[in-house]
């Protein structure tokens, strides 16, 4: 290794050693970040129910959805995983849905964090509202030219989605809704 690069690196070394367990300090998560999340610990755990997306005008297709929300990151961050299947033509499951979305609190700008990624291969990181007993969020879909948004209601055993379009964010058409019920 050459001389001029052993400093940088010696640098970042004890520049990650300062803040880990091995220098005698546990890193902790801001509290401010922890408790943020906490407001949704009804939600975390493991769910299971059925739903139905629009599949066309006046087509609805059925499915079974898993989701999966758990805290991670020592409870600053929550972790989402979903995983959506319906019944084919000949009896095979096929996956429908497939995401993974974090949610966690910006301490500094004071406000949430969504961030999701599916089976397209689409991200997307907005500002969601935590509500009373739920979540909303949403996007605007540029090259379909509606705003899209999902409201999540939660309690300790039961969970139900609902999402929408709207052309002009004033009139909202439902296109998915899903029932839950807690398993774990």
């Amino acid at each position: 290794m050459r001389s001029s690069m052993i400093m940088p690196l010696l640098l970042c070394v004890l520049a990650f050693q300062a803040g880990s367990p091995v220098s005698g300090q546990t890193p902790v998560p801001p509290a401010a970040q922890v408790e943020a999340v906490k407001k949704l610990d009804l939600w975390v755990g493991e769910w299971k129910g059925t739903g139905w997306a629009s599949a066309g005008r006046d087509e609805r297709q059925d499915f079974t959805i898993v989701e999966k929300v758990q805290r991670k990151v020592s409870g600053s961050v929550l972790l989402i995983e979903g995983r959506g299947t319906r019944k084919a033509d000949k009896g095979e499951e096929v996956v429908v849905h497939e995401a993974l979305a974090v949610l966690s609190y910006d301490e500094k700008a004071k406000r949430y964090r969504w961030r999701a990624h599916d089976l397209r291969g689409q991200a997307i990181d907005v500002e969601p509202k935590v509500l009373d007993g739920g979540i909303e969020w949403g996007f605007k879909s540029e090259d379909r030219g509606v705003t899209v948004r999902f409201t999540i209601k939660f309690d300790e055993k039961r969970w139900h989605e609902v999402g929408e379009a709207s052309a002009d964010g004033k009139t909202w058409h439902k296109f998915l809704e899903m029932s839950l019920e807690r398993q774990k």
